[in-house]
């Protein structure tokens, strides 16, 4: 049974949850660089897979990082070029065909190819239908359009706070190494949907991964320690911790 949601995959709860690839090992925007950014360990795995040329167009492959089942889907060859409509049938006829041996109730898809592939959501969704619709497990399709939710709101809740108060930013740019010019830039133009900081071209790719490591692990760990990206660091102070927790929405961006 499929059911359409404007969500993302990330907040269906679905047993595994479809990731788009290229085959050629690299994760650097859109959906897959979220998931090397949440799941540790899953981009060294793609990578080398892709090394060794077992990554190809028409064949899924099932990883599990941190007791999450997750499934590579290429939808392209070349990271620089788009996808094609027959990639993305070739490989929801091999996820039919072999969907048991993953052995789950429920999974979630994005749009297959519909974001950095450039096909149309109108061409590949009808194609998603046939192949998905008579699987007898449930069978989430995301069209990831709704405002942020779940860990991603959580997340711009923290960095909306850290920005907008100045003692905040000055520890988050010194603890991170993140230029306090870029900090602000984010402040001024404060993003509805995380991955829109990834655009700005204010933002190196090095300072997002740093931004999306640590909000990431604040909300997944609730500890008040930084998350190091290149080494360890010592712990923010207590105060500031606290100081976050009492901003707990985004009614007023």
């Amino acid at each position: 049974m499929i059911e359409k949601v404007k969500g993302t995959i990330f907040n269906t709860g679905a047993d595994l949850i479809v990731n788009t690839v290229n085959c050629d090992g690299i994760m650097g925007k859109g959906i897959a660089l979220e998931f090397k950014l949440r799941y540790p360990g899953l981009f060294e795995e793609y990578k080398e897979l892709c090394e060794n040329g077992e990554i190809h167009v028409g064949k899924v492959y099932l990883h599990e990082v941190l007791g999450q089942k997750i499934l590579s889907f290429p939808t392209k060859n070349h990271w620089r070029n788009p996808s094609k409509i027959e990639y993305i049938e070739k490989g929801l006829k091999d996820f039919a065909r072999r969907y048991k041996e993953f052995e789950i109730e429920s999974v979630a898809f994005p749009g297959l190819g519909t974001t950095n592939g450039g096909l149309r959501w109108e061409v590949v969704f009808p194609l998603m239908e046939k192949y998905l619709s008579d699987l007898p497990i449930k069978v989430f399709i995301c069209e990831d359009q709704s405002r942020a939710e779940g860990v991603e709101r959580e997340m711009l809740t923290y960095l909306y706070r850290f920005v907008n108060q100045w003692e905040l930013l000055e520890e988050l740019s010194k603890r991170l190494r993140i230029r306090e010019s870029v900090l602000i830039g984010i402040r001024d133009n404060f993003p509805k949907r995380f991955y829109q900081i990834n655009d700005m071209k204010i933002v190196t790719k090095t300072s997002y991964e740093k931004l999306f490591k640590y909000l990431y692990s604040l909300c997944k760990n609730g500890t008040d320690a930084l998350i190091s990206i290149e080494k360890k660091e010592p712990p923010v102070e207590k105060g500031i911790s606290e100081q976050l927790t009492l901003f707990d929405d985004l009614n007023n961006l």
